[in-house]
């Protein structure tokens, strides 16, 4: 069991640098086609086969998961840091601050996400910074009511009055003093949200609301090849594959730093 994180951890950092490296290691271009290997299986030539159109699959893997990962990673930070602002100013401000601003927070919160993201990409389009956008909203709700949570315990500790007696501002007091407090429960909610994230586009994606082709995401591959399961059942094996193991690394990191 402990060697769990530490092969989740190698895991991301692999999937992380072929995100990173995959002009240089895929061995054919994202949309590049090959009519004459169209719905191939895995063969030499083609790892993981192809696609209708005689696409690689591994190349769009690759390139896929730079897709998941950038979206999923860039949307839970930004999601963190504008919903650990939002929380902690509403803790640590006064009683009928905190109610108004908590209730914007309560709005949205009892919608499904899901319908949030559709009504979201419906106005901003099928497109990567659609799906970020929507993303970064949706999880910012809750690492906002989990950081107001935090900072309302924090905020009656000594050392706040102290800094309250000594004429510090209200966004010293939070940025200096309150927030530094909450960083272990700032890093465990991240690890959770980045995986939930790219479950969120992946399924968005997986039934055609999310990223519009020829962009290419684990979710997107998914889609493609759900059409074919009986005959090509390659094609939605092996993006299923990479977005399982991502996902299930992230979680076990996540739990090892719940624990930590």
């Amino acid at each position: 069991m402990r060697r769990l994180p530490v092969l989740s951890l190698a895991f991301l950092a692999v999937m992380a640098g072929i995100a990173v490296l995959a002009d240089l290691i895929a061995p054919y271009g994202y949309d590049a086609q090959d009519m004459g290997a169209i719905l191939q299986g895995p063969s030499s030539s083609h790892w993981f086969g192809t696609d209708a159109v005689g696409r690689d699959l591994m190349s769009r893997l690759f390139y896929g998961g730079r897709v998941s990962l950038l979206v999923g990673v860039l949307s839970s930070v930004s999601a963190t840091l504008l919903g650990t602002f939002y929380g902690g100013l509403s803790g640590l401000m006064g009683r009928r601050a905190d109610q108004f601003m908590m209730r914007f927070v309560d709005i949205f919160y009892s919608l499904p996400d899901m319908l949030i993201c559709i009504l979201l990409l419906v106005f901003m389009g099928r497109n990567i910074f659609g799906v970020f956008t929507a993303l970064t909203l949706v999880n910012s709700v809750t690492v906002s009511r989990v950081i107001r949570g935090e900072v309302l315990k924090l905020r009656h500790e000594l050392y706040v009055d102290a800094a309250r007696a000594t004429g510090l501002s209200l966004m010293r007091i939070l940025t200096h003093h309150v927030l530094p407090n909450t960083w272990p429960t700032l890093v465990v909610t991240l690890t959770f949200r980045i995986p939930a994230s790219i479950i969120t586009e992946s399924y968005l994606s997986f039934l055609g609301l999310g990223l519009a082709p020829p962009h290419a995401s684990w979710g997107v591959l998914a889609n493609e090849g759900w059409t074919s399961l009986r005959f090509h059942p390659h094609l939605i094996l092996f993006p299923s594959l990479f977005l399982c193991l991502t996902v299930y690394s992230f979680n076990r990191l996540g739990d090892w730093l719940h624990r930590a």
